[in-house]
């Protein structure tokens, strides 16, 4: 396996529906890339020899931050830096979670911005069961936080 790669040297967006889109693209790519399986339940793991398994935040890392396929990444526990932080957000936005993942992108949220997230359900279909309307859902995911500059 090759050495570690500091991921939190990787730049990502401040703002979750800029981040949510970057993640949405490189999804696509792994989901096209034969060395990718998705599996949301996996950050982003070589569990079978040349076959990376990866969730939403595990395309970000093998797609915008060049993790190699072979290398095994999950959060740490502790003292991790922005770009962790952001891919813990989007694990928290895939679900449909948005309270807890704005709260992991940086400043406190404003009150109203949480109030507005957590009105409505935002996932009623999970990947692993319609991937087409789950992706269909957090692009309206990305609309929705765009209008409000999230």
């Amino acid at each position: 396996m090759r050495s570690f790669k500091n991921v939190d040297e990787c730049l990502l967006p401040d703002k979750l529906s800029d981040l949510i889109e970057v993640a949405l693209k490189d999804l696509s790519k792994v989901e096209k890339n034969p060395r990718y399986v998705v599996d949301m339940g996996v950050w982003h793991d070589d569990m079978m020899e040349g076959v990376c398994h990866v969730c939403l935040a595990g395309a970000v890392l093998a797609g915008t931050c060049k993790l190699p396929h072979d290398q095994v990444w999950y959060p740490a526990v502790i003292n991790f830096g922005s770009t962790t932080s952001k891919l813990i957000a989007l694990d928290f936005a895939r679900r449909g979670n948005l309270d807890a993942a704005l709260r992991r992108m940086g400043p406190p949220p404003k009150r109203e911005d949480i109030w507005f997230v957590q009105r409505k359900r935002w996932i009623t279909k999970q990947y692993h069961i319609d991937p087409v309307m789950w992706r269909e859902q957090m692009e309206q995911m990305v609309r929705e936080l765009r209008e409000r500059g999230l």
